[in-house]
């Protein structure tokens, strides 16, 4: 058993030499997988104490890379009724996030209007992880990107921890290795969740906003576009 045990462990060390080259050659030299992965957005989706009222697609802007090309990205709006409340929820299917707000959501709303500094926000963590809280006169808003793995993020920094913590798991490889995903996945779903704070005050808001959003998650999550 001893005696044998180098000739395995050499094997072994191979195998996986091997394996990270392989990795680390595709990383480099093969395009990225998430750049040009279409989707297309439930028409329905439920939400517990709330009427779904209808959806449509969302017109947005162009993106576009650092060549010139244009980046895919599509977006999708549902509209929720309770008695005397409205609820507004967009939906953006990022292939390649920032994970970043303010860059990736710029120019879907004066929101986030080109060379604008970022709405003041207050980040919070919950169950589903990270998401984020702001408002203008007239709305509430709750924000946060559906992550591929791991919690929901609502800034880049925490974005690229998730990145860094769940994609390069070791049973991850297999798929990287066949070219059937990336080794990060920088995916992102962002949603932004707003009611009118006509009748009701900011805190009622923040309240039916973080409800709703609790179940819109749980939704999601498990419901991630495929790579």
């Amino acid at each position: 058993m001893s005696q044998g045990w180098p000739q395995w462990r050499g094997f072994v060390l191979g195998v996986t030499c091997s394996s990270i080259l392989l990795v680390l050659a595709r990383v480099t030299f093969a395009p990225s997988l998430g750049t040009s992965s279409p989707y297309e957005f439930p028409d329905t989706v439920p939400l517990p104490h709330w009427q779904f009222q209808g959806s449509s697609a969302l017109s947005l802007p162009t993106r576009l890379n650092n060549d010139g090309t244009p980046v895919p990205w599509f977006g999708q709006q549902y509209r929720y009724q309770q008695p005397q409340t409205t609820l507004t929820i967009d939906m953006y299917y990022l292939p390649t996030s920032l994970g970043n707000m303010q860059n990736d959501l710029q120019g879907t709303s004066p929101l986030f209007a080109e060379n604008t500094s970022p709405p003041w926000m207050k980040a919070r963590q919950g169950t589903t992880g990270f998401y984020g809280l702001f408002h203008t006169p007239d709305q509430a808003y709750l924000t946060a990107c559906i992550n591929p793995r791991g919690a929901s993020t609502v800034t880049a920094d925490q974005f690229v921890h998730n990145r860094n913590t769940h994609d390069l798991q070791i049973q991850r490889w297999f798929p990287v290795l066949i070219g059937l995903e990336d080794l990060r996945d920088w995916r992102c779903l962002w949603a932004q969740l707003s009611i009118s704070l006509k009748g009701t005050t900011a805190v009622q808001a923040d309240q039916l906003l973080e409800t709703a959003w609790q179940d819109w998650y749980l939704w999601w999550q498990g419901r991630f576009p495929k790579p």
